[in-house]
């Protein structure tokens, strides 16, 4: 299947690459990223060339990594000779080899040099959207989407009390945040729908140095897609034993144990439970451990997917996202949703104006902003 956008990124920007990702398909914009979107079996490189074909638009998140892989320059080649926009989306402040200098010099480019990262998405997904318009393309509209590719191992929390464990432990905090915001926008039994909800929303919210974000839209009759990216980093550390421990940005220490199958799979234990991660990319000689590891988790909210990218010095970055689809109901300051992807719940509402809603469900009140 065809895809807007080709987003190109050095692996040590994957947390970055996977925000951007989240942002233009919160718009309904189509992304191919690897490793997702490359199916287990076939060839990395012919499915890197597959995806570039079928684009119109490739986005490359610039920094000083991606200025010095070869591989980058390969899929820059390749997108100019496909004649497709190029668009450079500058994360460090660092010079252009002439190597790639003579693909790239004359696009527009767009700087992200600077805090908070989801107002240059902002900007990224009007430049997309402009540029698939130029093309002849109609503005994107919201998708259902499932993240494509083999089903990842699943591990099913026993406990219900406990929906909400980090199986790393580094991120327990974050989850929270994403579950909570999953959960906003999900209108009591009204039928009825305020017509203040349609249009699209995004989120924001930082705690103890963790940061989400999300992206929903909601239409005239009631279907609604939420999307919701988080982050969390730190230090990770395992000793030759078979225990490890996480040591987050805020300071929360995590110890746990680990024990590999293979090379490329591993089993991670902390009193939260126990989750099989798979090695996709980024293995490193002589470092059990560094590379980029994926895992999804069934929860009783539903389906999450896990990326886990751990360098050979030992830091770490998780990511964990989140789709959802279905249809809601909102009246009288009661919402209520009807999900495809998980039971229905409902909550409370209250507009603070036009342009912001707090919600407030099971888990917690959140601050929903119009885009």
């Amino acid at each position: 299947m065809a895809h807007d956008v080709f987003i190109s990124y050095s692996a040590k920007d994957k947390p970055t690459a996977d925000a951007v990702c989240a942002a233009l398909e919160g718009r309904g914009i189509r992304c191919w990223i690897a490793p997702r979107d490359i199916l287990a079996g076939t060839d990395w490189s012919a499915s890197i060339i597959e995806a570039i074909n079928g684009s119109k638009i490739l986005v490359l998140i610039y920094s000083a990594s991606a200025n010095d892989s070869p591989q980058i320059r390969r899929e820059v080649e390749r997108a100019v000779n496909k004649r497709l926009a190029i668009l450079p989306f500058r994360i460090e402040d660092v010079p252009v080899s002439e190597s790639l200098e003579y693909f790239i010099s004359t696009p527009h480019w767009l700087d992200a040099l600077t805090p908070p990262l989801h107002e240059h998405l902002a900007l990224l997904g009007d430049a997309v959207e402009a540029l698939l318009q130029k093309r002849g393309q109609a503005p994107p509209s919201p998708r259902p989407a499932s993240p494509p590719g083999p089903p990842q191992p699943k591990t099913q929390l026993a406990a219900p009390s406990r929906p909400l464990g980090l199986w790393v432990g580094a991120g327990a905090a974050v989850l929270l945040l994403a579950a909570v915001a999953v959960y906003l926008l999900r209108p009591s039994s009204s039928s009825t729908l305020d017509g203040r909800f349609i249009g699209a929303w995004q989120m924001q919210v930082q705690t103890a140095g963790n940061q989400c974000y999300g992206t929903s839209r909601v239409d005239r009759k009631g279907s609604y897609e939420t999307e919701i990216a988080c982050h969390d980093g730190g230090a990770f550390a395992a000793d030759a034993s078979g225990s490890y421990r996480t040591v987050s940005a805020n300071q929360t220490v995590t110890p746990g144990t680990y024990r590999f199958l293979d090379a490329n799979t591993m089993v991670l234990t902390s009193a939260l439970g126990s989750s099989t991660w798979t090695r996709k990319s980024g293995a490193v000689p002589d470092s059990s451990f560094a590379g980029n590891w994926e895992t999804s988790a069934t929860l009783p909210n539903g389906t999450w997917q896990w990326t886990f990218d751990i360098t050979a010095d030992g830091r770490y970055n998780l990511w964990l996202r989140r789709k959802d689809a279905g249809t809601f109901q909102a009246a009288n300051g009661q919402w209520r949703t009807t999900s495809s992807m998980q039971p229905a719940d409902g909550g409370t509402y209250n507009f603070v104006n036009d342009s912001s809603v707090e919600m407030t469900g099971a888990l917690g009140k959140g601050l929903w902003t119009r885009r």
